[in-house]
């Protein structure tokens, strides 16, 4: 009995770890996609209950991010050298963990209704579709710091802001009190836009998930909408030979 629950147990192990590394990607963010660009004045109520859980009076670095992608690491699965070169830009989806830069971390691929992993709700598939539609529409328009800046806080207050409210970085569940540049005119154009336009929507969108750090937002036009439901058949291939092995030994111990 006690091999047999060993057996079991290394089995459940192993196929634990096989999924785990399934939709993984060995990242590290390299630097600011095009330099600093800071909102200042962002205040965030994150469970709408009407008084802010996040107030910072201070410039908060918002904009495109730049990864390194290390496809060669073990828990780099083919997942991800399917979506991802190196290097790739994403923009923050998550203000409730901070960004971890110049370290190599481990996240996982997931369809963007799945996060952020670690925050107070799931992004609901409304907004979902918003954040195809403002990808599909204006991801594109990111050229520069201001542009980037603009692109981030629109996204913020699409996952953020409660539905009852209106999209307006001004007033409701998440404020921005100054953006730079042009970046407060892109904005107000960009969730202005945002019209429920089925055919503009970015269908390569997906996120990227840590539950100890931000989760990230990015688009690949082979994402096909949901990671891989079970490990690759090279990931199966050894879990099987590592199951007969450890099945071998057990027979030659009972026989001996």
């Amino acid at each position: 009995m006690a091999i047999r629950n060993a057996i079991i147990s290394a089995a459940i192990m192993l196929v634990l770890a096989a999924q785990a590394n399934a939709n993984g990607v060995t990242a590290r963010i390299m630097q600011q996609g095009f330099g600093n660009a800071g909102l200042v004045g962002l205040s965030v109520d994150f469970d709408w209950d009407g008084t802010p859980d996040l107030s910072d009076p201070g410039s908060i670095y918002a904009g495109e991010f730049r990864f390194l992608f290390d496809a060669s690491d073990p828990d780099s699965s083919p997942l991800a050298a399917d979506l991802l070169t190196s290097p790739f830009m994403a923009f923050c989806s998550e203000l409730e963990q901070p960004a971890v830069e110049d370290q190599w971390m481990t996240y996982q691929i997931a369809p963007i209704e799945q996060s952020p992993v670690g925050g107070t709700r799931l992004i609901s598939s409304d907004k979902a579709n918003d954040l195809r539609e403002l990808f599909g529409k204006h991801r594109s328009d990111v050229t520069d710091a201001f542009s980037g800046e603009a692109f981030s806080a629109c996204l913020w207050e699409i996952i953020y802001e409660n539905p009852v409210n209106a999209y307006d970085l001004t007033a409701g569940a998440l404020q921005i009190s100054q953006l730079d540049g042009n970046a407060p005119t892109l904005a107000a154009a960009w969730l202005a836009d945002i019209l429920g336009d089925v055919a503009e929507y970015d269908f390569g969108l997906f996120a990227l998930t840590n539950d100890q750090a931000q989760d990230f937002a990015l688009a690949s036009t082979n994402w096909q909408g949901s990671p891989q439901p079970i490990p690759e058949p090279l990931t199966m291939l050894t879990l099987m030979g590592s199951l007969a092995a450890l099945g071998a030994a057990v027979r030659r111990r009972l026989t001996a």
